[in-house]
Formats: C-alpha cells, structure tokens, sequence
C-alpha cells in the first residue's frame, strides 16, 4: 500500500496551497474550515501573500518550515501537476485536490505515476474534499459543515454530494466522515472503506455512486470485510436493462452492468436502496443491529385508514402480514373493542387508554409469530403523543425485535417524536416509509447470510476432459472460431456434470434418418445451427413432434429453405437433430455473461421462446454453493411452482437443481475463456431437469481474474 492512510486523514499538520485573503473565495473558506481545529498547525501557501487571517503564507510548498502531514490543493488546473511534484518531494504524506479537472484530458495517469513514484497518497481532484467532525477536520470549501454523528459518507459526485450533505443538515443528520473522492486517480473507494472498518467513530457507512468501483475485487474484498462489522448502504444510480453490447445471447440482452451491481451488493452483504431519503434512514436504523428473523410483519394503529395503506404498502414490497397465534390473538381480543377487532392491522381506536397501548404492543411482541412491529399513532382521543412515546419507549427496551414507529401530524406530535428519538427509536412520518424500512431490515438480514457463504473450489473430477476442452476452445480461437457449435456446446456440458439431451449435428436429410434410427428414435426435434440466429422460432428454424423417416427428411428440406428465405445470407454450419421430449413440466434458463469491470455473472430464470419478455430472472456471481444456488432460485417468480408444483405437474427436485446450479458455476471457475453461454430451456420433466439447447460464446482468458470473488 502507498503511504499511510491515517496520517493524512488525522494529520497534525496541513498545508493549504492556494490560500486566498478574499472573502468568499474557495481558497479563503477552506482556510477557514482548516482554522476551525485549534489542535493543527496550518500553513497557508501562495506567493502573493505575506499572511492570510494572522498566519504567515508561504511562496511555496518547499518553504514551509517542519513537516506536513497533508497537502490541500484548490489552485488552477494547470498548475496541478507541478504542485503535486512538489509536494512529493516535500516528503508530505497526503494531498487532497478540491480544483476541478477536466477528465477528458488525461489528468489521471501522470498524476497516479506521481503518487507511486512519492509514495504520495492523492484524494481527488474534482473533490469536495473530506470532513472528519469528530476530530475537528474541515478539508473542504463547503461553507456549511455538519454536526457529529456516527454515520459515514462516501462519494465521487461533487454535486450530489454537495445537496445531500445540505440536505442532512437541514434534518439536523450528523457525520462520522465525509468526502467526496471526485476522479480516484489514487485512493478511491476500497482503501476509504478499508478505513473506516476500523474508524471506531464510523458505525454505519452510507456509498453514493454513479460510476465504476475502481478495482472491483479490491472493493468487493474492502465492503465484505467492513460488512462483516458494520451495515454498509448503497445508493446507485445506472441504466438498469441497457447494455451496449452485441446480443449474441439472451444473457446479454437480459442483463446490464446494474443487474450484476445489484448482485454484488447482496453477495458482499450491503443493502441498495431506491431513493436518497432513505439513505439515512435506513443506515442509522441498521447501527442499532435489531434485524427481523422474516418478513412478517405486524401493524398496531389507532386509525383505520392509514394502518391499511400500511398493510398494502407491506405487501406490495414484498413482506407478510404476521398472524398472531391463538393465544395472542385471545389476549388481544380481550383488550381491544369487539367493534374493532382485526387481525392484521389490530386497530385499537381512538379512544385506546396509555394503558391499552402497553398491553397490546407487550402482547404482540411477545409472539414468537411476529417478527416485527409498527405501531401508529395520530393525535386523538385521550392519548397525549408525550404519553404515547413513553409507552413505546418503554416496550422497545424490553423487546430485541425491531420496532418502528409512525406519528402523523406536525406539532402535536413533536413532543413525542423528541422522546422516542432521544432513545434511538425510529420514528417516521408516515406508514409507508416505516414500512419500506422495515423491508429494507428484512432484506439487509438475508444478505448478511450471504455475505458469510464462502464457497470452497470444488474438486476437478477428470482433469484428463478438462485439459481437452481448454485445448479445444484454444484451437477454436486459434482458428477465429469463437463459439461451439451445438452438439460441442452438449458434449461440453455433459463432461462439466449438466445433464443434456443427446443432439447431433447433421448435414442432410439422410444422415439425419440414420442417426434417428441408430441413436434416438422417434419422434424428434429439428433446430437450425448457425452462429447468427439466436431465436430460431423467429426465423422458422425449429420442427417438433416428427414421426417418420419420410416426414423427417421432408420437414429438414422445408427447414432449410425457411431459415433460407427469411435470412438469405445467413451462414448455416447444419441442422441439430434430437430426441423430442414429449412433456417438458417447466422451461427454465441458466446463463451467463462476463463484465468487463465486474466479471461473470450467472443467470437463472423462467425460459423458453418468452425469456426476454417475461424477465423472471435473478443474478448471481460464482462460485455458488447449495445455499446460494438455493438463494438464486428463490428470488425468482418460477421459484413457487418449481418448489410447489402447478396445476397437477410435479415439483421439480430442487436438489438435482441446485447441483446443476453449483456444476454450472464450477464451469465458469474452470474455463475463464466463456464469455456468454445460454441454456434455454433447462427442461424440467417429472422432477428431473436436463438441458435441450446451449449456446456458449467464448473468448482468450486467464484462469480467475473473470471472478471478482474467488474461490
């Protein structure tokens, strides 16, 4: 690692190059920000001064007497790379860049070669610099800076930046850490989050991103490691759905950069959220580590109305309506009004005595059933929000489950928001937002899990067959062939243990009436080989159900001159011939695409000729175990009739699944030359699941650099 984080991010000394006397300039506000420790020794640089605000300024950075620990610049552009020469010569450990850069002009590479040539760490440039209130550093030319807190923040966004930080001041929201990390020629996420790891201020830590991640394994290795400890939070924006690829397969026309983000947040056990609001909410309500063990939820209110619009929210997202339990229930019942008995939200009126409120929340959260609560209050009846807090306040104390609280109005109820708040209880404005909160809590629980699956490299069985396909696609490549053809992309998987149905390539009608009627038997399936078509049924390049030799070599000819017809310069390698499979239960998909910033993703879904427009599909990065192949299915719609069956056909046996899912995984760990592969559909007949068709692009690699999480 170059240099020392902690020095320049808790430094004793701090030189400002670019310090100004004119009032509200950007050099004089960080001058002032610098000025708000009186425990460092500041030293303002810039020759057309003699001192700035009873400081002695120097001409240059060489000129500063003593040692300096951090160097701010917020000069001209062009005079950056000078003054960045001189700092590491100057021996300083750390330099932050608050000027603005154009990225366009190849800023970042001569600036990096000057950090590993000084062993100079560099935040920025195009930063707004970094605020540590807890140990009073203010590296930054914003003039509103906020309270302490335990929550950190990190970015690369300066405007962004800029109107969340306002934003939280305004809600009075206090930081641990602050900085916005602008262009990451040199510290960039992962090193920042490595940091705060340790940083016993931080308790929670809230990302903010538009772009890449930098080296994505070092920050995949950086966010595990500090999620292991401490909830991590993630806003990102992206174009979810766009690629700007070649569809050559359906993983790539499915599956964009953001899809495959999304599984990397889950896999390193961070939470994405959806909107800037609920950033805060949800980090500082993660730090008090009250996780719900389900998604059941249960709703007390004293007003019908918005305990429903509570109700439909929770379903909506995806959460339960808790039932209580029979003797709950029958301790309910004998609390609240028989008029307004419901199970789920139990509506205790408005007239329900301090009392009534601590008798059914006690009651409630006493049930094994409930794994959380929501308790809603609107000022009315007899109920002061003062007393209703202090019922909350006192519940929440005896209880591990989380407990959310909504109080609807403006200053009627400030009083009791100020209670339950001094005791770190959350309270919203509204049902909805509790609501979504709570879902976010369930979600940051399952990550978690997944965050501790660390799946072992399995054992190459017949390495002899593994060394003959790595020759194979070398050969392939070789000869600028990038793909198999069917009948490889079979034998391919059978030897990587995925069950497929036998297929050959053909050449004529003929050959396929012999292989029929020496391997296969009737009836059979015709389909189209040609690296160029990706749904055959489009361009009329499939018949089924053929029965005879004499309809076999008729539908062959009608074949061809389809496919012939409505693509008339398409190369056509032959026709794949296979035994029919007269009753497929369920059409499934397994893929996968390689990223050029994030690496192989894996993709399993509903399948078949609807694939792209039903989208039922969750992403996953290899390597997979039983539990995350399990976890892969079980974000999918298709999930419940595989698990439950439908409509008289079977379930499907979900563990031959899994192990196809984990073999699938293990495929892409051995042979880094796959750069997208298709197996649409994974047919699921009687229980048992086996591939019919396969598609696999490959490509020159390396053995694991295409897997952000190693083995």
């Amino acid at each position: 690692m170059l240099g020392d984080l902690r020095r320049f991010l808790n430094p004793r000394s701090i030189a400002l190059i670019g310090a100004t006397a004119k009032e509200d300039s950007l050099g004089f506000v960080t001058l002032t920000n610098l000025l708000r420790s009186k425990d460092r020794k500041i030293f303002p640089v810039n020759p057309r001064y003699e001192n700035i605000l009873g400081l002695p300024c120097y001409p240059r950075i060489v000129d500063v007497p003593g040692p300096v620990d951090l160097g701010v610049i917020i000069t001209p552009a062009v005079t950056i790379p000078r003054l960045v020469e001189e700092c590491g010569l100057a021996g300083i450990e750390g330099v932050i860049i608050l000027s603005r850069v154009d990225r366009q002009k190849g800023w970042e590479k001569g600036l990096c070669q000057k950090a590993k040539k000084y062993g100079l760490r560099i935040i920025g440039p195009n930063s707004l610099g970094v605020i540590r209130p807890s140990i009073g550093l203010y590296a930054t030319y914003l003039k509103d800076v906020p309270a302490t807190g335990s929550i950190a923040f990190l970015s690369r966004s300066e405007g962004f930046s800029r109107a969340l930080l306002d934003w939280a001041i305004d809600r009075h929201i206090g930081f641990s850490f602050f900085a916005s990390i602008g262009s990451m020629v040199d510290v960039g996420f992962a090193e920042l989050i490595d940091y705060l790891a340790y940083d016993y201020p931080t308790k929670s830590l809230v990302l903010y991103m538009e772009d890449g991640v930098g080296e994505a394994r070092k920050f995949i290795s950086a966010s595990r490691t500090f999620a292991r400890e401490k909830p991590l939070v993630v806003l990102r924006t992206g174009e979810t759905g766009q690629t700007t690829e070649n569809t050559r397969t359906h993983a790539s026309s499915m599956v964009g950069r953001e899809e495959i983000y999304e599984a990397v947040f889950k896999r390193i056990g961070a939470l994405k959220v959806q909107e800037a609001t609920d950033l805060f909410n949800v980090a500082g309500i993660l730090s008090a580590k009250r996780l719900p063990q389900g998604n059941r939820l249960l709703i007390v209110t004293n007003t019908r109305g918005i305990g429903s619009m509570a109700a439909n929210a929770l379903l909506s997202l995806g959460g339960e309506l808790a039932t209580l339990s029979e003797a709950v229930s029958r301790q309910v019942q004998e609390i609240v009004p028989a008029r307004r008995r419901s199970l789920n939200p139990i509506n205790i009126g408005e007239e329900a005595q301090r009392e009534t409120y601590g008798r059914v929340i006690a009651a409630v959260l006493s049930d094994t059933d409930v794994d959380g609560l929501l308790v809603i209050f609107t000022p009315q009846g007899c109920v002061t929000a003062e007393d209703f807090a202090w019922v909350v306040r006192d519940a929440f104390m005896k209880t591990a489950k989380p407990l959310l609280v909504t109080m609807v109005g403006g200053k009627e109820v400030k009083g009791g928001r100020d209670i339950l708040r001094d005791a770190n209880i959350p309270v919203y404005d509204t049902a909805e937002e509790a609501v979504r909160v709570y879902c976010f809590l369930y979600r940051y629980k399952r990550n978690l899990e997944l965050l501790y699956e660390t799946p072992k490299e399995l054992k190459v069985e017949g390495a002899r067959a593994k060394g003959d396909f790595a020759h194979s696609f070398r050969c392939l490549l070789k000869d600028g062939i990038g793909r198999l053809n069917e009948e490889q992309a079979h034998r391919f998987l059978r030897a990587c243990r995925i069950p497929t149905v036998d297929c050959y390539l053909t050449r004529d009608g003929k050959e396929a009436v012999a292989i029929t009627r020496e391997f296969l038997g009737y009836p059979v399936v015709l389909k189209v080989s040609s690296p160029y078509i990706l749904s055959r049924p489009d361009v009329g390049g499939i018949v089924t159900n053929i029965n005879s030799e004499a309809e076999l070599e008729e539908e062959y000819e009608r074949l061809l001159q389809r496919v012939r017809k409505n693509i008339p310069e398409v190369r056509i390698e032959g026709i794949i011939i296979q035994r029919m499979l007269e009753k497929i239960d369920y059409e499934l998909y397994l893929g996968a695409k390689k990223d050029k910033e994030l690496g192989m993703a894996i993709i399993f879904g509903m399948g078949g000729v609807m694939v792209e427009i039903l989208r039922d599909f969750s992403v996953g990065l290899p390597p997979l175990n039983q539990t995350l192949a399990r976890r892969l299915m079980e974000e999918t719609k298709v999930f419940k009739m595989l698990f439950h069956g439908y409509r008289g056909k079977a379930p499907a046996d979900l563990s031959q699944l899994e192990e196809i899912l984990v073999n699938f995984s293990q495929m892409l760990v051995d042979f880094p030359e796959i750069q997208e592969i298709d197996i649409n559909p994974l047919a699921v007949v009687d229980g048992k699941t086996c591939a019919l068709d396969a598609r696999i692009i490959i490509h020159e690699g390396d053995y694991c650099p295409h897997l952000v999480i190693p083995p």
